[in-house]
């Protein structure tokens, strides 16, 4: 599941809760897993995450979705990208996200 918001300024709020079959299956993930997550995913210009694998982040970073990687509440993790102004135009998050 994957927690869908809109932010404005320094306010965000959740749209919806955006059910999506996983990119893995019983054999592990592939590529089609990580175009059908993507696909659902399209209208979005950023994903926080918790944690995220090498070749899920290449995949996410190929279609121009911002990536942020951060330990902790994922609620906490966006509340302190936001007052850093990691989603105003040209802001860059700095060292450690995205990777």
């Amino acid at each position: 599941m994957f927690r869908i918001v809109e932010i404005d300024g320094a306010e965000h709020w959740v749209v919806e809760d955006r059910q999506v079959q996983p990119a893995a299956d019983s054999e592990g993930h592939n590529e089609s897993g990580f175009d059908r997550v993507l696909a659902a995913l399209a209208d979005c210009q950023a994903l926080v995450v918790g944690r995220i694998g090498p070749g899920a982040a290449t995949h996410v970073m190929k279609t121009g979705i911002r990536l942020f990687q951060g330990s902790g509440a994922q609620e906490g993790v966006m509340r302190s990208l936001i007052r850093a102004g990691v989603f105003e135009s040209g802001r860059s998050a700095g060292p450690g996200c995205g990777d």
